[in-house]
């Protein structure tokens, strides 16, 4: 095996490793966010926006709630900070309760 193919795997293992740590890092910090915003006094649900345009969203608390899309559809964006995604309002699309 060449010298130059080895240190081109071993780079992309290390790579690899230290990506996926950053994920697991990233997602430990949201965890600690979600948990703090739902300790809240009054709050009632979190919604992350996980689900697409066009799915019914869920969101969580207390009770656990799905949100229907109504006058239109709400688009996800990929932005931090709960999940990667925010919701896009606008057109006067709104979200209810089921």
């Amino acid at each position: 095996m060449r010298y130059d193919t080895v240190l081109k795997d071993i780079v992309l293992i290390a790579f690899v490793a230290l990506s996926l740590q950053a994920c697991v890092e990233k997602n430990s910090r949201n965890v600690e966010l979600k948990e703090k915003i739902l300790k809240t006094k009054g709050i009632v649900a979190l919604c992350d926006f996980r689900e697409e345009e066009g799915q019914n969203r869920l969101a969580y608390g207390d009770a656990d709630f799905h949100l229907q899309e109504k006058s239109g559809s709400i688009p996800r964006v990929e932005e931090e900070p709960l999940s990667s995604y925010s919701a896009r309002f606008g057109d006067g699309a709104y979200l209810i309760f089921q």
